[in-house]
């Protein structure tokens, strides 16, 4: 982040399919003009897609330019009150969330093991709202900022193997009786990412013991 725009980006792991939000939230200055138009563009690399944006304010009217891969996005947000805002100071009220990008994590993982990256181009303007649309057209920007972040993506392993039985007690009389017993199992899988599958139908068990 830098002075003006914040974006809180997750730190935990992410997996393949992962979904992930990253809020964006502004800080007007206190002793320069105040923001009026903001425009972010994001390139999302190496096994990382933009799923779409989540307008988040009321004070803020967005403009949304996503191509079809989801791998550039350009969100332009005008202030509604600009006018207003540099008519009169304004009292402090900490950073204002005003849209949220979704992310998704690709399921090719041949993409993924050097990490996604994201790369943001943040440009601010600070005029009178009556001159915004020229100044847009014209690339008339007081501030500009270049933000950079690489995710966590890791491999979906599976973690855990949970054997499930229908009875809470399982004694194995067969040593006594010498008569086979068997009982059902539901057998299942919990990977990395907190995904659960049912590999019943899919799983065998041996014993080197020939007396069990």
């Amino acid at each position: 982040s830098d002075e003006i725009l914040h974006m809180l980006i997750p730190q935990t792991p992410l997996y393949p399919s992962s979904r992930l939000y990253v809020p964006v939230f502004v800080e007007q200055p206190q002793e320069a003009a105040p923001v009026s138009v903001i425009v972010i563009k994001c390139r999302a690399r190496r096994g990382v897609s933009i799923a779409g944006i989540e307008e988040t304010s009321d004070d803020w009217t967005l403009r949304i330019d996503l191509n079809s891969r989801g791998t550039i996005g350009t969100v332009t947000a005008f202030r509604k009150d600009a006018s207003l805002l540099a008519a009169k100071k304004q009292e402090y009220s900490g950073p204002h969330e005003i849209f949220n990008w979704l992310y998704v994590i690709d399921n090719n993982e041949s993409e993924l093991w050097e990490g996604g990256k994201l790369v943001w181009h943040v440009k601010y303007q600070h005029e009178e709202s009556d001159e915004l649309e020229e100044d847009l057209a014209a690339s008339n920007y007081s501030k500009n900022a270049r933000l950079r972040h690489r995710l966590d993506v890791k491999k979906d392993d599976v973690q855990t193997v949970l054997p499930i039985s229908k009875r809470w007690e399982i004694l194995n009389t067969a040593v006594l009786t010498g008569r086979q017993v068997s009982q059902p199992l539901k057998i299942f899988i919990v990977s990395e990412a907190g995904k659960i599958a049912d590999v019943t139908l899919h799983t065998s068990c041996h014993t080197n013991d020939d007396s069990a």
